[in-house]
């Protein structure tokens, strides 16, 4: 992905009406988070970003793990 496209993509996530988490699917570390997803996950945004996903979110683990690796594995949202 190039500069632009990277800006864009920031852009548009940022500005959505929804939460939105873009995550790293190698390592799972959240590399954007926009306002609504951070009002919705109840956590500082510095707790979110660039920290491994289950730590931060250990309580929800057992119910979206699964589904989670089954989006990076498949491709399917």
């Amino acid at each position: 992905m190039n500069i632009e496209n990277e800006q864009e993509l920031y852009l548009l996530v940022m500005n959505a009406p929804v939460g939105i988490c873009v995550l790293d699917a190698q390592t799972l570390i959240p590399e954007i988070v926009n306002d609504s997803f951070v009002a919705i996950a109840g956590k500082p945004r510095e707790e979110i970003l660039g920290s491994f996903y289950w730590d931060t979110f250990a309580e929800v683990r057992a119910y979206f793990e699964n589904a989670l690796t089954g989006v990076i594995r498949e491709g399917k949202p």
